[in-house]
């Protein structure tokens, strides 16, 4: 039997203190599924591998740092809003904004870091100067084990 309750917005809203707080549970909830999906992750490490060999540990930064920051910040935020408005019916990115700034302790501390590490731009150097180096690390480790043969 199907359990149909009538007036299901008035039971929402006894359990809810409001439609808003509904709308950014819903909208807090999306957001941490998307950034733990592996759909986000190879999207950043694909952005990243195909950018870090620029990212030089010093310093100074370049020029050309921040017009790949830019379009990182861009392309990560243009994911997920249009995943948070495949999932959250009527989500609105100007609504949650405002959500999120009247309410920055409501949300995951973790949460949190992620999201202000998307926007730092020297959390996204670090990220690409790790990856570079990683991977000048793994082309000098094939590197030898092709003089050892």
């Amino acid at each position: 039997d199907d359990f149909a309750i009538d007036g299901v917005d008035e039971v929402l809203e006894v359990h809810s203190t409001s439609k808003d707080e509904l709308f950014f549970d819903m909208c807090v909830g999306a957001l941490q599924e998307v950034l733990m999906s592996d759909e986000f992750q190879e999207l950043q490490d694909r952005f990243v591998s195909s950018n870090a060999s620029i990212f030089e540990d010093s310093e100074e930064n370049k020029l050309e740092y921040m017009p790949i920051f830019i379009n990182y910040k861009s392309n990560m935020e243009k994911f997920l809003m249009s995943s948070l408005a495949s999932v959250v019916p009527g989500f609105s990115q100007d609504r949650f904004f405002k959500q999120l700034s009247q309410r920055p302790d409501e949300i995951d501390s973790d949460l949190a870091e992620m999201l202000l590490s998307l926007s730092d731009f020297n959390a996204f150097k670090e990220m690409m100067v790790s990856e570079n180096m990683g991977a000048q690390c793994c082309s000098m480790d094939l590197t030898v084990m092709h003089i050892e043969k």
